[in-house]
């Protein structure tokens, strides 16, 4: 058997059984990316830390998040990628977006269907998706719409019913599809796409009492579109405008540069909002200035080292700045200014590399 698939079913064996070790597994995919990633190498290389100097997945370095939208962070021929998934927003005022290549779907697919089942259907209820986020087809580059298309042909029991079309948010005919519903059913969108649904319904006065079981999922923040709102704030309003108790209101964490997903609840159990990773990724929090990790209650940056990153970067520096828990962390939101002087110098490493 070839290296490589020797590599990939021990790695999807650990996501699905959780057979082998963690730190193996990410000593040899290390070993596999810095032969295999050119971009990578040379930044290790640069570093001075290679496969024969490292004996603990913390050691493994990081690539930033600014460095996806300048390099082609590849392990692969680009033309072998079957999907390529963008980022949204600008960069220096020109839209410049992050690219995430995806050579081996396989990895994506058994990281997001294993933890989204874990915490949105622990019940294996098999519901109607009503989906507040463009289908596939739309957002071919899109991960959360990959994500989404992948979820509903898993899981769903209607194969998905899309309210947000050619970019519109279609209000009426979700207001309408609500209205006449007898069974249970999970609503899956971005806050941004649910705020603006629950905002008309409350102009209008009008509102749900959704079928026992019911669930709802969101995904993203307001990504400078409007003014944040508390999380505590925003469960409050889709428990009055949907019905739905805040114990089946569910928050999922992503970003294009990762392959894997965390959620800050479990269906149907009171929760204290904390994201937890699942076993075959590692998140720690780091002092944006040093970039070294922080103590329990400490905040900093988050860190994720995710297995199936296989064809990319094992290790991720975010800029997302967390709360560090014992069982995992608390998102607060985006770094900025000077709060992020230490990944600065991180990603200024990456820049000497273009020129």
């Amino acid at each position: 058997m070839h290296r490589y698939e020797q590599l990939a079913e021990r790695i999807l064996s650990f996501v699905e059984r959780g057979e082998g070790s963690f730190e193996e597994l990410s000593l040899e995919l290390f070993e596999y990316q810095f032969e295999r990633n050119t971009a990578y190498r040379r930044y290790c290389e640069k570093l001075r830390i290679t496969p024969n100097n490292i004996v603990s997945w913390k050691q493994i370095p990081p690539v930033p998040t600014l460095a996806f939208k300048f390099f082609d962070l590849a392990c692969e021929p680009l033309e072998k990628a079957k999907f390529v998934f963008t980022s949204s927003g600008t960069t220096l005022g020109r839209a410049i977006r992050s690219k995430h290549y995806i050579f081996d779907a396989r990895f994506y697919e058994t990281a997001c269907c294993n933890w989204f089942k874990r915490h949105v259907l622990p019940d294996d209820a098999m519901l109607p998706f009503l989906i507040l986020f463009p289908p596939f087809e739309e957002l071919r580059n899109s991960s959360l719409a990959f994500m989404i298309d992948l979820l509903k042909r898993r899981f769903s029991s209607n194969g998905g019913e899309h309210f947000v079309l050619n970019g519109k948010l279609h209000v009426k005919e979700l207001m309408k599809r609500l209205e006449s519903t007898e069974e249970p059913v999970c609503l899956l969108g971005t806050s941004l796409s649910f705020l603006e649904f629950v905002e008309e319904c409350e102009r209008l006065k009008v509102s749900f009492n959704l079928p026992q079981g019911s669930r709802l999922m969101d995904t993203g923040g307001f990504k400078g579109v409007r003014k944040e709102i508390a999380k505590e704030e925003l469960y409050e309003r889709y428990e009055l405008c949907f019905g739905i108790p805040r114990s089946c209101i569910i928050n999922e964490y992503g970003m294009t540069e990762l392959s894997s997903q965390f959620y800050d609840a479990i269906f149907g159990m009171p929760s204290a909002r904390v994201f937890k990773a699942p076993h075959w990724v590692r998140t720690i929090v780091v002092d944006p200035i040093t970039l070294e990790e922080v103590e329990e209650g400490g905040v900093g940056i988050l860190r994720h080292y995710d297995l199936c990153n296989v064809g990319s970067s094992f290790c991720v520096q975010t800029d997302d700045i967390a709360v560090k828990l014992s069982d995992g962390f608390v998102l607060l939101g985006r770094a900025k200014g000077s709060e992020q002087r230490g990944c600065s110098l991180l990603a200024e490493e990456w820049h000497t590399m273009r020129v």
